[in-house]
């Protein structure tokens, strides 16, 4: 998994990959993956698998409420076998989906002491409830995830620059000598 992520630059297909992965690796009926708009100060949902991912994309969550705000807000991870008997649970999610939450690990994904977003899992489909080992697996996946987000993020950024200087040297090019203006 760590392999067919360290290959990917592009974001988009990047997270795509991350939840597919960990929805396969964890046996699990869906997964999601929520990024911090620090401005806002709230978790957008990037990725979403499993049968309600599509509708799942519109929500946002402030960092603090719910499950995955929790688990942003504090920086750990969290293993809830009963979503329905947790306080921080917010069903109104599993009303607007039809989806029915049972069982969800939650970890943050961390990058250099920073919590950049947030990757769940949600129902397993081979046990009742996700267990301690889970909440291992995916905080290594977690960790994983998040190195691959900021490098991809990086490598965006290192091509912008890129294109900038090319932009500067051609300008300078154009100013300078007037046979190669506009060519």
């Amino acid at each position: 998994v760590a392999r067919e992520i360290a290959k990917l630059d592009d974001l988009h297909s990047l997270l795509e990959k991350i939840m597919q992965a960990s929805k396969s690796v964890m046996r699990a009926e869906a997964s999601s993956l929520f990024l911090l708009d620090e401005k806002a100060n709230e978790l957008y949902i990037e990725s979403a698998q499993g049968e309600a991912g599509a509708t799942m994309k519109q929500f946002r969550l402030p960092v603090g409420k719910g499950i995955a705000g929790w688990v942003a807000q504090k920086g750990k991870p969290d293993l809830i076998k009963d979503a329905y008997q947790d306080s921080r649970f917010n069903s109104d999610f599993d009303k607007k989906t039809g989806f029915r939450t049972k069982s969800i690990v939650c970890v943050p994904l961390e990058y250099q002491g920073k919590v950049k977003g947030v990757v769940q899992i949600i129902n397993s489909l081979d046990k009742e409830a996700f267990e301690d080992d889970d909440v291992e697996f995916m905080m290594a996946l977690g960790g994983q995830a998040a190195v691959a987000i900021e490098n991809a993020r990086l490598l965006k950024a290192n091509k912008e620059l890129f294109l900038n200087v090319i932009m500067s040297l051609v300008k300078l090019i154009d100013q300078r000598h007037a046979y190669f203006n506009n060519h």
